[in-house]
Order: structure tokens, then sequence, then C-alpha cells
């Protein structure tokens, strides 16, 4: 398969993942460092909304399972603050829970799209294709 060689770069796509997990964010920056999209990470959802107010992101990758606040928290409290600067931001759920009608559910709340954990390469070029080529 050709596709294989012809990786996705993205030079000015900016990218945030939020995870509270150091392990999976140094994990998603790696899978994202052939790409050459810039990456900020943050640790929680209140850093997820720091950032989203301080900066404009083509894409954002939010874990659902964090302590404080999860992931649908998060993204509501993004949803209805007026300083956010990635209001039609794509928002991406990443979520070990791939079962089925979770899909749903998420879209049904307003996320964009759906990923699970661990992250596959290929589902998050994928991702990347779908998202910051529109």
């Amino acid at each position: 398969n050709p596709e294989k060689n012809n990786v996705f770069v993205c030079e000015n796509a900016k990218i945030l993942i939020v995870d509270d997990n150091r392990v999976n964010l140094k994990v998603a920056v790696s899978l994202l460092a052939r790409n050459k999209v810039h990456v900020d990470t943050a640790l929680s959802g209140d850093e997820c909304i720091e950032l989203a107010c301080k900066n404009k992101y083509n894409l954002i990758f939010l874990d659902y399972m964090m302590p404080d606040k999860d992931g649908v928290e998060t993204f509501e409290e993004l949803k209805n603050n007026t300083s956010n600067l990635n209001s039609d931001t794509p928002v991406v759920m990443l979520t070990a829970n791939a079962i089925s009608g979770e899909r749903e559910r998420f879209l049904n709340i307003g996320f964009d799209d759906f990923l699970s954990k661990p992250i596959m390469p290929d589902e998050l070029e994928n991702m990347l294709r779908k998202y910051l080529t529109e």
C-alpha cells in the first residue's frame, strides 16, 4: 500500500492534546511528530480551558476519564466560555471506553469525533486528514 509512505504533514497546524496521564501525552506527541504539527499538551480540564483561552487550535483531542473535570465537563465548560478562542475548533474525544453507543453519546453532546485509546497511528493520521484538510 503506497499510502503507508504518504505521511500527512501539516506544519501550520496547532493541536491541543488533553490527558491526565503523562505517558499517554508522550505517546501522542511522539505519534504526531512525523506529521510535523505543533502540539500543546494539558494534564487537566482546567489547563485545557486555560490554553484554549490563550491559543487558537486547529484540533483538540480531549481525554474522557480525568480526575476533577472529565472530558465532557471540560468540553461543556469550553463551549460556554466566552474567552475560548476555539469555539469552532473540532474536538475529538479520547477514550478507552470504545463501547457501542458511546460514540453516539459523545457526538450527541457535541464532540466532532471519537478516537479510542490506545491510539493507533493510522487512526490518528486519519483524524488529522479529516479535520486539517477541510
